[in-house]
């Protein structure tokens, strides 16, 4: 969430990006970059810029989430050989993906609604506090 192209969370996209080119499909890893990027870029196209009238997320932002995922997922190539070698981190990380793209989706599917990050609810599901917006009415 920004208005900048780049912020704190384009580097979790990054990271998401590696995790799933590496718990997706560790063996046939163009198929979960192809998937992951196919999930990530619905989940952006779903994502609300207002909340409560105050722009929280603009479109370069929305980009550049994009274009980090997206790298993430082709340097997440070099880290499937640790998934194959280590089954039981492969299942790890993909539980942790469900649940964190399940968490994603139902709080911006339906933010008032959400039990974990509702829109007015301060934090996020990791802890941490939602980022500071500029006062941008819609």
């Amino acid at each position: 969430m920004g208005l900048k192209v780049t912020d704190w969370w384009t580097l979790l996209h990054f990271l998401f990006g590696v995790i799933t080119t590496m718990a997706v499909s560790p063996r046939n890893p163009w198929f979960g970059i192809l998937i992951g990027n196919i999930a990530h870029a619905y989940g952006e196209s779903i994502e609300g810029n207002y909340r409560k009238g105050v722009l929280v997320e603009s479109n370069k932002n929305h980009a550049g989430d994009l274009a980090a995922y997206l790298l993430g997922t082709f340097v997440g190539i070099y880290f499937t050989p640790f998934t194959i070698k280590y089954p039981i981190a492969r299942w790890i990380l993909l539980v942790f993906l469900i649940l964190t793209a399940i968490q994603e989706f139902g709080r911006e599917k339906w933010p008032a609604s959400w039990p974990f990050d509702a829109a007015n609810f301060p934090f996020h599901w990791f802890g941490t506090v939602t980022a500071l917006v500029d006062d941008k009415k819609k």
